[in-house]
């Protein structure tokens, strides 16, 4: 299946900026980062870790994984709470991979691809229903819509937001009995299910 199918405006702006969210998160370190390439596969787990600190990718000392924000209200929503669980099992899953020890969910504050914001633009012009998108309204819209989706005034230290995360061996050995559970249900409904596909 085409992995396009399932694109949406806010992983179309993620796959758009990475370059520039990773550009930005060097800045902010101001450490030597690594792209990684390669995805890594063991007996539990699966994953494409975006960036690392070390000798190679199987030899990472530090992995980074970026959310790149949609805009700033979204960037903003995450100083109020923790870190994201689900995100938090992710980098657990490549510290098994990787043998790294500590890591750090990024989220970055990148602008907008022009194609996308066009995209809002025309959105937020058809919800006003104005004449012109010279009139007042559209002009504070718009402006607006800027503000939330362009950050070049911004310093760098104002667009990323960092959550560490160390290496939790307990966590990594539960989530590991989690998966040779599930494959022993897929092994128990297997039959059923191939039989339903021959009626």
């Amino acid at each position: 299946v085409s992995q396009s199918r399932y694109s949406t405006k806010y992983t179309k702006k993620g796959n758009g900026v990475e370059e520039d969210s990773i550009t930005t998160l060097t800045l902010f370190t101001g450490k030597m980062l690594y792209k990684n390439e390669e995805r890594l596969t063991n007996d539990y787990f699966t994953g494409l870790p975006d960036i690392y600190i070390g000798e190679s990718i199987t030899k990472a000392k530090f992995i980074f994984d970026i959310k790149s924000s949609w805009n700033m209200e979204t960037f903003l929503s995450n100083l109020k709470d923790d870190l994201n669980k689900d995100y938090y099992g992710q980098l657990q899953g490549y510290f098994d991979l990787t043998g790294a020890s500590e890591g750090a969910i990024a989220y970055i504050l990148s602008n907008t691809p022009d194609s996308i914001l066009e995209g809002e633009k025309y959105r937020v012009l058809k919800n006003l229903d104005v004449v012109s998108e010279e009139s007042p309204e559209a002009q504070r819209a718009l402006a607006q819509l800027y503000l939330n989706h362009q950050f070049d005034d911004l310093d760098v230290s104002e667009r990323v937001l960092l959550f560490p995360v160390k290496r939790d061996d307990e966590y990594i050995e539960k989530a590991k009995q989690k998966v040779l559970k599930a494959r022993e249900y897929l092994q128990q409904i297997e039959p059923k299910y191939l039989r339903t596909l021959r009626l």
